[in-house]
């Protein structure tokens, strides 16, 4: 499993269209997840999770399990932490389910993902209208992606100082502020790359409206 470099989780929270994820391989999924994936004919690679929230009846034990004995730490983090110790040479990591009705989950997931620990893999949360990833420190290069309209920039820590270029709406040392949002909602033009550039980490939000 070493030469794996991308890998696809399936959380128990608000599920993608099938059409969104029906060429992706290497899922892993977490506690009630896995039902959705087993739903779409989805074998995945690894469950793992306290399956406080999943179907005992719909288990198929050819899976490879591993069981969280304890809440010290929600199942996205359990999940994360066997993946960065099983697969040495893993480059993306791509969250479904992440997003929905549970807010306080939700918040959880990017609060969970601005973890040093994780630093030095491209994770991102993803759902039927939304790609959400951090910036690294320094330039950043924002792939255009033609399903996406809005690219948005949000301040995690204080004083976030960034410079946009290639945007709808250019900016030059502009402060992020936590108070009110003040780079939201700008656009890719003319199917270019953005360039950000930061002195702290930002989220990163890719969105559109349909």
């Amino acid at each position: 499993m070493n030469d794996i470099k991308e890998i696809n989780i399936m959380l128990g929270g608000e599920t993608p269209e099938f059409e969104n994820i029906r060429n992706k391989k290497n899922w892993i999924a977490v506690d009630s997840g896995l039902e959705y994936l087993i739903e779409n004919k989805i074998n995945p690679i690894l469950v793992c999770g306290d399956f406080d929230s999943f179907k005992k009846s719909r288990i198929n034990y050819d899976y490879e399990f591993i069981k969280k004995d304890n809440q010290d730490m929600t199942d996205a983090e359990f999940c994360l932490n066997i993946i960065i110790r099983k697969f040495l040479n893993l480059k993306k990591i791509n969250i479904y389910g992440a997003t929905g009705r549970r807010l306080d989950h939700f918040l959880a997931n990017i609060l969970l993902i601005s973890n040093d620990l994780y630093r030095g893999i491209d994770i991102s949360i993803v759902d039927n209208y939304n790609i959400i990833k951090f910036s690294e420190e320094g330039k950043n290069i924002i792939k255009y992606n033609k399903y996406y309209k809005y690219i948005s920039f949000v301040p995690f820590f204080d004083d976030t100082i960034v410079s946009i270029y290639n945007a709808k709406y250019n900016a030059n040392l502009l402060k992020l502020t936590k108070n009110r949002a003040n780079a939201t909602s700008n656009e890719f033009i003319e199917k270019k790359d953005i360039i950000l550039e930061t002195n702290n980490r930002c989220l990163i939000i890719y969105s559109k409206d349909n």
